[in-house]
């Protein structure tokens, strides 16, 4: 078990690290996030490891979605290209992001692909499988859930979907969840390709 841990903001961890206050740890493990040095920063002033958690491509991400602007990209890709370079590890949650990784300067033996946890007494009270299969129906299902964002590319979940669905009718999508990307499916599409959309399931 551990002890408890102050929850403090990035700056009040500096700060206290700055001060002498804060010490004792050796590993900072920072979420990648564009314009912000203050993960390496912390790791520095408190002598720690630092490790970097990649869980998407942020730069080509604001690009599409953001509207982030070419100058201010090609900023961004120096700035990660200097922060792969320094920190002594990297988290991807996919092997695309390893690879981005890489391209992006990162020493392949320091990038590590490590997916996404979860929680599972989160899951404990899940309906037993054929409460779920009452909902989806039997037969091979695909499955969405998550929240409809642009960067979760819903279109071509539909495109791939269409061409499975050419090869194996009987095959089945459900969308589980909801967003602003809700708006922009195309309606008719769905009830062409026979997509069971279930809204948000809590």
């Amino acid at each position: 078990p551990l002890p408890p841990l102050p929850i403090v903001t990035p700056e009040q961890a500096l700060a206290s690290a700055r001060s002498g206050a804060m010490h004792g740890f050796d590993l900072v493990i920072e979420r990648y996030a564009l314009r912000s040095d203050l993960g390496r920063e912390l790791a520095l002033a408190a002598d720690a490891h630092h490790w970097l958690e990649v869980n998407a491509p942020l730069i080509e991400e604001a690009q599409a979605h953001r509207s982030l602007d070419a100058s201010t990209a090609a900023r961004e890709r120096e700035r990660l290209r200097a922060l792969l370079a320094a920190v002594d590890g990297v988290l991807c949650v996919s092997p695309p992001l390893v690879r981005w990784c890489v391209e992006h300067g990162a020493e392949p033996a320091k990038v590590h692909h490590f997916p996404n946890g979860f929680s599972g007494p989160r899951f404990a009270g899940l309906p037993a499988k054929a409460a779920a299969r009452s909902v989806v129906g039997d037969g091979f299902v695909v499955v969405f859930a998550g929240g409809f964002r642009p960067w979760h590319d819903l279109d071509t979940l539909l495109d791939a979907f269409a061409k499975l669905r050419a090869a194996r009718p009987a095959v089945r999508l459900v969308l589980a969840g909801d967003g602003p990307g809700r708006a922009r499916l195309d309606a008719a599409r769905l009830r062409a390709l026979d997509v069971r959309d279930v809204g948000h399931v809590p």
